[in-house]
């Protein structure tokens, strides 16, 4: 059955990817081994060199894709913490962005009759009656 949260946490992912690993192993040893269906065609053709070569080569990319397989679950984990990690990234780099754009597009001089302007409405002209009256 199909799992949408299984594409997210990759769980059971390891234990496919390892037994689909099983079966190609498998498979590759019957076919590529020596003695294998596909050795004894590469030998008779190419030579022992090439069907060597050949078995070489299907042994390194087991091997890599054993390696590959152990560590899925943590890969698809790490891709998941990246990915959620740019999103958030993304949406703060939007909200500043839209933010800060606003505030520069108000000209200088509208900000500052607006503090005086918030200055009085707040009281600040109490503040200033002693100070700007005429001392004799």
């Amino acid at each position: 059955m199909f799992d949408l949260a299984s594409i997210f946490t990759g769980q059971n992912e390891t234990a496919k990817s390892q037994s689909l690993d099983a079966q190609l192993a498998a498979l590759n040893q019957s076919e590529y081994a020596p003695g294998g269906r596909l050795y004894n065609q590469t030998l008779a053709t190419q030579g022992q060199a090439a069907a060597d070569a050949n078995w070489a080569v299907v042994q390194g990319h087991t091997s890599s894709s054993a390696q590959a397989s152990t560590t899925y679950n943590a890969q698809i984990a790490d891709a998941a913490v990246a990915g959620a990690q740019q999103g958030i990234q993304n949406i703060a780099d939007f909200t500043n962005g839209a933010f800060f754009g606003f505030l520069k597009a108000i000209p200088l001089a509208v900000w500052i009759v607006a503090g005086g302007a918030l200055f009085f409405y707040m009281g600040g002209a109490s503040l200033l009656k002693g100070s700007l009256a005429k001392k004799n």
